[in-house]
């Protein structure tokens, strides 16, 4: 049976920015991420267009912008609906990058309307969130059958290897996987998913060596100190909530440690900080063993930090005294505070700004790492900076404006005016109707309800005969009934948020979740000084220092080789790299992963057929026969040997069921079944299934009173028989036992037998 795999990189396959990829898996189609830019390209999603409509699936690994920054655009606007499937932490921490991104494009760019804050709501309404290793099977539509499961992928807070099933086939997807264990994050279990069907990686790291964890975190700290020594500020551009996580778990124990917090304030400067570190603080379980036993054990939240201040404004950050440690959104450093404080920052030498990531290609942030380490220099650099930015209204532009302004509050006055006396005309037909009073005497009563508390010496006029004459301005409306009860007036339960004004900071917020965590008030989205947004384009000339200290948490060249050779793919694609790193890991897989049938470097927009044709067919055994089978419980199978033809045949009954139910289309119109065979046709030999370490063996014959020993990878046992595996291209194993025929030998291989199960 052969099962059709088709891949296609929609964008990312060949370059080290934001990534999307089409799996089409037996006609199923999965969309592997979504990124995009911090600048909304519309030219680089355009691919996306064109297949959008069509996903039956979603997979997200990680939550930044890179892996899911398009996916509210392709939901509100390009027709995307579908399942989308992610971790915990991703459905928590991507609204924080998208939320952040899209503030601060709504700040820099006037009038910018390709997303709106309720789209992000509205997209993570289709989000289904796993936990790791949770195995979930799509049982709709073209995805019936298929099996996915997210592991850990140690880069960011739920970042996710997915694993991908049916049938016969696995497949991995694996980018931005990090192996070593981090402050805040364990590493990555690529290593134990070995010997799938088809691996798709990454290499970008794939030509870069990484100093080790203890130089690159003092030459961090010894930069940062000896800047705020010298009275210099220091910016480090991060992420909203990935991998600044690591940053700031490492600042704050630091910090502790040597009692600076007095001295050196630290800044975590974003558009939604307490909330971003609130989300942090209830996802500790997803977090390093470390931080997750000082919880269990002495109740320490790593997150309940006492040395890192959060500001969410510019003007928060004035109140913050000098000198200070400022880590803010985004990396790019075209976007967002850190643009504005780099403008602030680059004309003073004493000031420092240590770049942690190489931000997407042609971003700022990438111009000057390529600056730095090209021309190996760390002040001084002048580089070509596009980017938008606000500046106040002066002259004609700006009286334009306040007459404007003047008009809009004229009319909002008017439309205040007109309600009030549509809430008048509401009141006075409610006193005529419960007082039996003319409309003059209804109107008299009002203004006495409304202005007065007590007696009014000209109120008898307005009284008739045998009235009481009232006190205090109250009166009690008598409900009305029906033969079902009160009748329940619909305006008395208006939704509050209705009435809600455009210009509150509930409007900013949305509707999903972030409506109790974003810190806005009236006095941050009401602009003091009347602005425009303006293109720059300059030679920006930065004076200050400038390092790059890699914090990107990404495995590199050397750790690539090493995991692929214990995962040791049958096929493999790689993506998201350099074309000079995919070819150079490309020639290393080709040369020394044996079992590796094929590696395949992939390009944007060109479809890659991996689809395998194996012996294995999906049959309808009758009840009988099913009963009279004699089964093996094999790990979590139950094996069992059939001697039978594989016959197919025009199945009426397949196809009218497919046809009543479009839903099922797992249903073949070519059913299989199978047919008797001759006894002279059975084969005779047995079938052994498991699999036997070298190692563990060697154990088992040391107990039974044999000498080992292992040379070359072959188990001698009393120096005369030999034990060994041989890998096959096709990913098989053979393992032989050479030896003359004695007691020994048949007393060796007694013992294989025993290891392995017998069909």
């Amino acid at each position: 049976m052969a099962s059709s795999i088709l891949f296609t990189p929609l964008y990312g396959a060949a370059s080290e920015g934001p990534m999307s990829y089409l799996l089409e898996l037996d006609g199923c189609k999965i969309l592997m991420d979504c990124g995009w830019t911090y600048s909304f390209d519309l030219e680089l999603i355009e691919p996306l267009t064109r297949v959008a409509r069509m996903v039956d699936a979603v997979i997200i690994s990680h939550p930044d912008m890179e892996h899911m920054g398009a996916l509210p655009y392709a939901f509100a606007k390009l027709g995307l609906k579908c399942p989308i499937f992610m971790t915990i932490p991703v459905f928590k921490m991507g609204q924080m990058f998208l939320y952040d991104a899209l503030l601060a494009a709504m700040h820099q760019r006037q009038g910018f309307d390709l997303l709106t804050l309720d789209d992000i709501d509205a997209t993570f309404d289709h989000a289904t969130q796993l936990k790791y290793s949770q195995r979930h099977f799509m049982s709709a539509g073209r995805g019936a059958g298929i099996e996915i499961t997210p592991h850990a992928a140690g880069h960011m807070v739920g970042g996710a290897i997915w694993q991908i099933n049916k049938d016969a086939e696995e497949i991995l997807y694996a980018v931005d996987y990090n192996h070593k264990k981090e402050r805040h994050l364990n590493p990555a279990i690529l290593e134990a998913l070995s010997r799938p069907t088809l691996l798709i990686t990454d290499a970008y790291n794939a030509e870069t060596a990484q100093l080790d964890r203890k130089n690159r975190d003092m030459q961090f700290i010894e930069s940062i100190l000896q800047t705020l020594r010298a009275d210099g500020d220091v910016l480090l551009p991060v992420d909203t909530a990935g991998r600044v996580f690591e940053l700031l778990v490492m600042l704050e124990q630091f910090w502790t440690l040597e009692k600076l917090s007095s001295h050196y304030p630290i800044v975590f400067l974003t558009n939604i900080s307490h909330t971003t570190i609130e989300f942090a603080k209830s996802q500790l379980e997803w977090m390093s063993d470390q931080i997750l036993n000082r919880f269990h054990n002495n109740r320490e939240n790593q997150f309940n930090m006492k040395h890192i201040q959060l500001c969410h404004s510019l003007a928060d950050l004035e109140k913050v005294k000098k000198p200070r440690v400022i880590l803010t959104s985004s990396p790019t450093l075209e976007h967002g505070f850190s643009l504005d404080l780099l403008l602030q920052m680059a004309s003073n030498p004493k000031n420092l700004v240590i770049l942690t990531d190489r931000s997407e290609p042609s971003s700022l942030a990438r111009k000057i790492y390529d600056s730095i380490t090209h021309q190996k220099t760390t002040s001084n650099i002048s580089v070509a900076a596009t980017y938008w930015q606000r500046v106040p209204l002066q002259g004609i532009e700006l009286e334009t404006f306040l007459e404007r302004r003047r008009l809009e509050e004229e009319e909002k006055r008017e439309r205040e005016r007109q309600e009030a006396e549509k809430k008048r005309a509401k009141d006075l037909a409610k006193i005529h109707d419960y007082e039996g009073e003319d409309v003059d005497s209804a109107q008299s009563l009002y203004n006495l309800w409304t202005s007065y508390d007590f007696h009014v010496p000209s109120l008898e006029k307005v009284l008739k005969k045998n009235q009481i004459h009232p006190m205090f301005p109250y009166f009690e409306y008598r409900s009305i009934h029906d033969e079902y009860g009160e009748v329940i007036r619909l305006e008395d339960y208006a939704n509050v948020a209705d009435n809600t004004d455009a210009t509150s900071p509930w409007s900013l917020v949305g509707k999903g979740e972030m409506g109790m965590g974003m810190d806005i008030d009236d006095e941050e989205v009401k602009e003091e000084t009347p602005t425009k947004s303006i293109l720059v384009q300059q030679d920006l000339e930065i004076l200050c220092q400038v390092k790059y200290i890699d914090f990107e948490g990404r495995a590199d060249g050397r750790s690539y080789r090493k995991i692929l050779s214990h995962v040791a793919p049958k096929k493999m694609i790689l993506v998201h790299g350099q074309p000079d790193a995919i070819g150079s890991l490309a020639s290393y897989c080709e040369q020394n992963l044996k079992t590796c049938q094929r590696v395949l470097r992939a390009t944007d927009k060109q479809t890659l057929d991996l689809s395998s044709d194996t012996s294995m067919y999906r049959i309808h055994l009758k009840d009988e026969l099913a009963q009279a089978l004699r089964t093996v419980k094999v790990g979590e199978f139950e094996l069992a040997w059939l001697s039978g033809v594989v016959a197919s045949r025009a199945s009426a009954k397949a196809a009218e069921a497919a046809t009543e139910d479009d839903d099922k289309m797992d249903l073949d119109l070519e059913a299989t079944e199978l047919a008797p065979v001759s006894v002279s046709r059975v084969d005779p030999n047995v079938t052994l299934v498991g699999d036997i370490r070298l190692a563990e063996f060697k154990q088992l014959l040391s107990s039974s009173g044999f000498r080992t020993e292992v040379n070359a990878g072959v188990l001698l046992v009393n120096g005369v028989i030999s034990v060994r595996k041989e890998e096959k291209a096709e990913g098989q194993t053979v393992l032989f036992v050479d030896g003359p025929i004695c007691e020994d030998y048949f007393r060796v291989r007694e013992l294989m037998y025993s290891r392995l199960t017998l069909l």
